[in-house]
């Protein structure tokens, strides 16, 4: 069954406020890196980050950025008409499926079977 017009704007409703959540989130990490930055180099007893704050920031930073794109892509799927049809199957995907993730792209049957492939 087709996503229904009333539908697909709550899917992108959600799509763009979580898209504004990540970017407020990702402004904010940076400028507290540049604040922090900023202290450190200004001469003040300020101690550094350990390396392991800085990987964990990073990874966080790589997992947003990850999101982002996945909102993107599913943006340019609703401009093609394809969203909330599977990748893999060509299969509707559940609206309950893209509420609780809007930016699925495929089927919960052909998601698992890409994760237990990925898992091999």
């Amino acid at each position: 069954m087709r996503l229904g017009e009333k539908q697909m704007r709550e899917l992108e409703r959600a799509l763009d406020h979580r898209r504004s959540e990540l970017d407020f989130t990702v402004r904010s990490s940076a400028a507290l890196r540049a604040v922090a930055t900023a202290t450190a180099t200004g001469g003040d007893d300020v101690p550094e980050a350990p390396a392991a704050d800085a990987e964990a920031s990073s990874t966080i930073e790589a997992l947003h950025a990850g999101e982002l794109r996945d909102i993107a892509a599913a943006h340019t799927r609703m401009l093609q008409g394809t969203y909330g049809r599977c990748v893999d199957c060509s299969h509707d995907i559940a609206f309950p499926r893209l509420q609780a993730y809007p930016t699925a792209k495929r089927c919960l049957p052909c998601q698992e079977a890409h994760e237990r492939r990925r898992a091999i």
